[in-house]
């Protein structure tokens, strides 16, 4: 994991990812998916963080409230595209 950025913000969406891996059905599904296909622990942890900051940024450009349903059927209605 890199250590650019301020470590006050990594280590605030490290522990926040670690427990959203605990309690969130997406993103322990998407750890899960991460680590089967041989990535390692860590670094599937750092694509949690990722993904907490893109879902942090979308929340402040729509000014909607986070909505795990619709990540769950959009991710299924991209999964039947493909």
């Amino acid at each position: 994991m890199s250590k650019i950025g301020p470590p006050e913000i990594r280590a605030k969406l490290y522990l926040a990812s670690l427990c959203g891996l605990r309690f969130n059905a997406v993103m322990k599904a998407m750890y899960k998916r991460l680590c089967q296909r041989g990535k390692a622990k860590m670094c599937a942890i750092g694509a949690l963080m990722r993904k907490l900051v893109h879902w942090c940024y979308d929340v402040l450009k729509t000014q909607k409230p986070f909505d795990a349903e619709y990540l769950s059927l959009d991710a299924r209605s991209a999964c039947k595209a493909a």
